[in-house]
């Protein structure tokens, strides 16, 4: 994705995620089929205790946030 001091850059900390926080990123997968990506866009953050409806990310819930960029 990206290294700590860029995504930290983006306002994307440690404490940004309590334990317990739901959260949806995009990722495009590696060809080589191994399990890592680049992400896409922001993270979208769910409001606490608030998971997305089935099959949603947590940008479509109300009062989500977008981390690390303007969209997610």
């Amino acid at each position: 994705m990206a290294g700590a001091a860029a995504v930290a850059a983006q306002g994307i900390t440690a404490a940004s995620f309590p334990v317990g926080t739901i959260f949806s990123v995009k990722l495009n997968p590696l060809r080589d089929g191994s399990n890592f990506g680049s992400r896409i866009g922001g993270i979208a953050k769910c409001p606490w205790k608030t998971p997305p409806a089935a099959g949603k990310t947590c940008d479509t819930v109300k009062g989500s946030e977008i981390l690390g960029a303007t969209t997610f």
